[in-house]
């Protein structure tokens, strides 16, 4: 790595940490950079504004760090890095082979110093383009998600760009996604042609209809990993996921195999890689695709889903 991202990265810090250079300031208890109780030795006149000014200055300069230079959203942890050292926010990630600033190869790595930033930045409600105006850290996402009355969710399909109530979303897949909305039981058989070489990694998703209910059923096959990652989650609020959990089995075309993972269900607030990294998510190697299609017409895959109800 070259000395360009140290440069992107520390001179916006240089320039913050010189604004409180002379600055005495102690963090109160659980009060995050919004609460920065600033005072200038023992110099009376300094009033109350200047402060204020500092404590602005000091989350602009923060959150202009943490700004997606893709979409201008604010970048959330876990932090994707180019080779170079440059960041965008996962959803945008999601969408991109190169960086967006330098063509540089994606790596591996994290970008640690901007998600340890992040833990001191209040961000703004996912939901704001459903009306919510809510401010916090996101130690406090969680908690204020339970109770917000303006939630959104996001298409899930082909990068689709649409985000909306839950209530309008069946309309939107079926408008402009017919061939990736499955009306099912809670129980339900699939099938894959699985191809041994294959070289090119799929990622797609499919909304599900089940009685009034929705979710998603989220795939991946990394060839570069070798491995098939499916993700199930509820539309909904997190404590409702909690009532479902999901199984899928893999069965040989003579029902004399099988491989079973039954996990509980997650909300539909994980999106990109994130959905896939999840505890909840079922991780099957191709190694084991690869010994259950061997035997089966046209290598293909059989499945059967089963969504319950706790």
């Amino acid at each position: 790595m070259g000395g360009t991202p140290f440069v992107d990265v520390l001179c916006p810090l240089t320039a913050l940490f010189n604004i409180l250079l002379h600055a005495e300031y102690s963090m109160l208890p659980n009060s995050g950079l919004g609460e920065i109780d600033v005072s200038y030795g023992d110099d009376s006149n300094v009033k109350e504004d200047a402060a204020n000014a500092v404590n602005k200055e000091w989350v602009e300069k923060l959150q202009q760090l943490l700004c997606c230079p893709v979409c201008y959203e604010m970048i959330r942890p876990s932090v994707d890095i180019c080779s170079n050292g440059h960041s965008v926010c996962l959803k945008c990630r999601c969408r991109l082979s190169q960086c967006p600033i330098c063509s540089a190869d994606f790596v591996k790595a994290k970008n640690i110093m901007l998600a340890q930033i992040a833990e001191y930045v209040k961000y703004p409600c996912p939901n704001t383009i459903g009306g919510c105006e809510e401010v916090y850290y996101l130690r406090d996402e969680e908690i204020h998600l339970k109770k917000c009355r303006y939630i959104v969710h996001r298409c899930k399909i082909d990068n689709c760009d649409w985000i909306g109530k839950k209530d309008e979303l069946k309309s939107h897949v079926e408008n402009l996604h017919q061939e990736d909305i499955w009306k099912k039981e809670w129980n339900f058989a699939g099938s894959r042609k699985f191809e041994h070489n294959d070289t090119s990694s799929d990622e797609f998703g499919k909304l599900l209809v089940i009685e009034k209910e929705l979710f998603w059923m989220l795939s991946n096959y990394d060839c570069e990993k070798k491995k098939l990652y499916k993700s199930f989650q509820y539309i909904g609020s997190k404590e409702t996921a909690k009532r479902f959990s999901y199984q899928i089995c893999l069965k040989s075309s003579d029902d004399r195999r099988q491989f079973l993972f039954k996990s509980a269900m997650d909300d539909d607030n994980r999106n990109g890689s994130d959905a896939f990294d999840s505890p909840n998510c079922t991780v099957i190697d191709f190694s084991v695709l690869k010994s259950f299609s061997t035997y089966s017409p046209e290598n293909k895959l059989k499945y059967l889903y089963t969504i319950t109800r706790l």
